[in-house]
């Protein structure tokens, strides 16, 4: 516990940081760069700090799937702010690209988050922020663009309420820029 991990520069790493049952880590000023699968991942670790990365990567169909955060069902109460995310994906047919995804009951907040895809397959998805549940997003700017890119921000309700609020959403092509699943008596508030 109480990891910090500052100021690094990580480049074609297959998972640059990956943390299991660090609770209260701090993860800030670090520049991930070409990664082979995740930039940063994270598992039961609760109250995580991640701020101030640079997570960057244009990507070709070889490989996985790539993910610039990814959390897990059992991490909690974390916060993810001011980093800026940029990943790409640039053939005609392989995998998608994921900047935030699979974040719970986190405040996610004044991130600069781009999802590309310049290929012309219907075979891949950008998504900037997708697979959130529980979370306060607020003061991000948001942009998802590529052939078949997929929502901006797509929320899917947890055991806490979610609130979007100030966020700026830019979209070329795709679904809604705000998408909302499975809310059954859950409250997700929506604000300017």
């Amino acid at each position: 516990d109480n990891i910090t991990i500052s100021n690094s520069t990580f480049t074609g790493s297959y998972r640059a940081i990956d943390l299991n049952n660090c609770d209260s880590a701090q993860i800030f000023n670090n520049t991930i760069d070409m990664f082979g699968e995740r930039g940063i991942y994270y598992d039961n670790s609760d109250d995580i700090l991640i701020q101030g990365n640079t997570i960057t990567g244009v990507f070709t169909n070889s490989g996985n799937n790539r993910f610039g955060i990814y959390g897990d069902n059992n991490s909690n109460d974390g916060v993810i702010r001011g980093n800026s995310i940029d990943l790409a994906r640039t053939d005609s047919y392989g995998i998608s690209v994921y900047c935030i995804y699979n974040i719970y009951d986190a405040l996610i907040e004044d991130n600069v988050v781009t999802a590309r895809g310049t290929g012309t397959s219907s075979q891949y998805y950008t998504y900037a922020l997708t697979s959130i549940y529980g979370c306060d997003i607020q003061n991000n700017a948001i942009t998802s663009h590529g052939r078949n890119s997929d929502y901006g921000v797509r929320i899917y309700c947890g055991n806490q309420p979610s609130t979007v609020t100030g966020n700026t959403f830019t979209f070329m092509h795709g679904n809604p820029s705000l998408y909302i699943n499975s809310c059954s008596n859950r409250t997700v508030e929506v604000y300017d």
